[in-house]
């Protein structure tokens, strides 16, 4: 490990990077499993946070959001305030 700063600095930026793939790739597994309202709706809560729900949100949440509107007969824009009641955060 180096004394100076720029190597704690670097190890501090390695395991947040390591987090952030590590947060990657589960949502990845559970953006791929078998899908059902549950499911559908937790995922776009979790694809949501601080996503400021822009063009690159809709884009990685589509699938669960076609699901819910194909399912509830719901416009996109609806099943993604459907998965925001209630929502304790």
């Amino acid at each position: 490990m180096q004394q100076n700063g720029t190597g704690v600095f670097f190890l501090c930026s390695v395991k947040q990077t390591n987090v952030k793939k590590r947060n990657v790739m589960e949502t990845k597994k559970r953006m791929t499993r078998k899908l059902d309202l549950l499911t559908a709706v937790e995922q776009i809560v979790e694809l949501s946070k601080e996503s400021h729900l822009d063009v690159e949100f809709f884009k990685k949440a589509a699938r669960p959001i076609k699901y819910l509107a194909e399912r509830l007969e719901l416009t996109k824009e609806q099943c993604v305030m459907l998965a925001h009641v209630g929502r304790r955060e």
